[in-house]
């Protein structure tokens, strides 16, 4: 379907090489939108990493908002949409801002050989459904496979313990325990991988 609609003749290749060649019109249509041209030879991930930095940065301008420079796209994308969900928002396009957050989110975790490191049917799938977020511009895609969900639960937080420290300064104990707990996550994950 997504081959049809972004007119690619259907190589004869196996599924990942299909699914390389959709990926490439996709980031060559979002350059061509957003008037990005890659530098001779640029390879994906600067292209995407360019192209994700060129959308928030403009989402940010829209609204007069600044983040620091560290801070994680999710992290910055999230903040725009509770700036437009508040209704403080002083532009007419709400909705098309809305939009530009929910594909930021989507491309949030995709790399160039996501895939191709660890060639699961999950990793496959996932990035097919992100692609098709994209194409049809949806936000909600139909589930492509049955899957099995394994889960570790971690060490409960009580975020009380960090009340006096985020009223001294409320970005930075954000960031720490955001970190802090992201890490934790993937230790977890990590560890199911293992298992």
């Amino acid at each position: 379907g997504l081959e049809q609609t972004l007119e690619i003749e259907t190589p004869e290749e196996e599924a990942y090489g299909r699914l390389i060649a959709i990926a490439t019109q996709v980031i060559n249509r979002l350059e061509t939108e957003y008037s990005l041209q890659p530098e001779p030879g640029m390879s994906w991930n600067p292209r995407i990493d360019r192209l994700r930095h060129h959308v928030i940065d403009q989402c940010e301008k829209e609204l007069g908002l600044t983040s620091p420079e560290q801070m994680p796209i999710r992290e910055r994308v999230y903040k725009i949409q509770a700036v437009l969900d508040s209704g403080e928002a002083q532009t007419a396009d709400n909705p098309a801002l809305y939009w530009t957050t929910v594909r930021l989110l989507n491309f949030d975790a995709i790399y160039d050989g996501y895939v191709a490191e660890n060639p699961t049917p999950e990793r496959f799938l996932d990035t097919l459904m992100r692609l098709e977020r994209e194409v049809y511009q949806t936000e909600h895609i139909k589930p492509k496979a049955v899957r099995r969900a394994y889960f570790k639960v971690g060490e409960p937080v009580n975020l009380k313990d960090h009340v006096a420290a985020f009223r001294k300064d409320k970005t930075a104990t954000v960031e720490r325990l955001t970190q802090a707990y992201r890490a934790e996550v993937q230790k977890n994950l990590d560890q199911l991988a293992m298992s």
